[in-house]
């Protein structure tokens, strides 16, 4: 009956349920606040938890870069990029039209 009578402390004032369910305001008040401290204190050291994140349907989509490039020779290169593109795209270039045959 106490464990129901403290659950029942947000909603309801400790002195409305004492009365109500004939406790004792004081023991009632002393196991409220019990309560309060435990459940304060499983925040200050909370138990290690497994959780599981779902990236695969994010609302940004997947980066893509598609180069291509021709000399005139007729020399032709295409490169498909997805995910991460942060590598330098000058350089790549510089490498193509300044090939030695």
């Amino acid at each position: 009956m106490w464990e129901q009578a403290i659950a029942l402390h947000p909603k309801f004032s400790i002195s409305k349920i004492s009365t109500t369910l004939s406790l004792s305001y004081t023991d009632l008040k002393k196991r409220v606040e019990n309560k309060i401290g435990e459940h304060a204190s499983s925040f200050n050291n909370p138990v290690p938890a497994f959780m599981e994140f779902d990236f695969s349907s994010a609302c940004s989509p997947v980066s893509e870069c598609v180069v291509e490039m021709e000399d005139g020779s007729g020399a032709k290169m295409r490169m498909c990029f997805r995910g991460k593109t942060d590598f330098d795209l000058l350089e790549l270039g510089k490498s193509f039209w300044m090939r030695r045959s």
